[in-house]
């Protein structure tokens, strides 16, 4: 199955980056630069959250020093706990710039993720999303 940041031009089709494209007033999305690291985006339900965080996908698709073959965007809505999360990551870990979309729906998320970033060989991107401010 093909990813949908791999299918050209995705970012018209796209239901959140159309709506910032047609919203009333136009803004810039903050700058990211990809730095290895954990980084994120935090605030209440439906502020543009996910929205930010395909606008970033986009942008790392289309740097050439990236590309889309070294990106990775899930939404964890349907991923029960950190075990599947885990697994998950492990199978996505030769990306560069991995996008967690709601990780806050994930239960203990953040055993799988501090996980990861202790046991990768490589130095990761990681932007995650959440809602939750408790977390």
């Amino acid at each position: 199955m093909q990813n949908f940041w791999e299918i050209t031009n995705w970012e018209r089709d796209d239901r959140h980056l159309a709506g910032l494209r047609n919203a009333s007033f136009q803004r810039s999305m903050p700058r990211v630069d990809f730095t290895p690291g954990l980084h994120f985006i935090r605030g209440p339900r439906q502020i543009g959250k996910s929205t930010l965080l395909k606008s970033v996908l986009a942008k790392a698709c289309s740097d050439s020093r990236i590309g889309s073959d070294q990106v990775f965007f899930a939404s964890c809505e349907t991923i029960p706990n950190y075990m599947e999360l885990a697994a998950l990551l492990k199978s996505v870990e030769r990306r560069r710039v991995i996008c967690l979309d709601e990780i806050s729906f994930v239960d203990e998320w953040w055993r799988a993720v501090k996980h990861f970033l202790d046991t990768s060989t490589l130095q990761h991107c990681v932007i995650l999303t959440g809602s939750h401010t408790h977390d």
